[in-house]
């Protein structure tokens, strides 16, 4: 009776992980340079006239 090797099983090939394929960027730590510094009061509409009509700050 000839020995089979014993072959360990592979897992199927698997696409690309999901955390490589998302569309938008995950959060940037916070002390990353390619993300401006956050404020702490909102800067002030300076140009309200420009805004749609109907469009309110809370929808920017």
């Amino acid at each position: 009776m000839e020995k089979h090797r014993i072959h360990a099983h592979r897992a199927p090939d698997l696409p690309v992980p999901v955390d490589e394929s998302q569309p938008h960027p995950e959060p940037v730590h916070p002390h990353s340079p390619h993300q401006p510094v956050p404020q702490d009061e909102p800067v002030p509409d300076h140009n309200p006239e420009l805004r749609p009509p109907g469009q309110s700050k809370a929808q920017l």
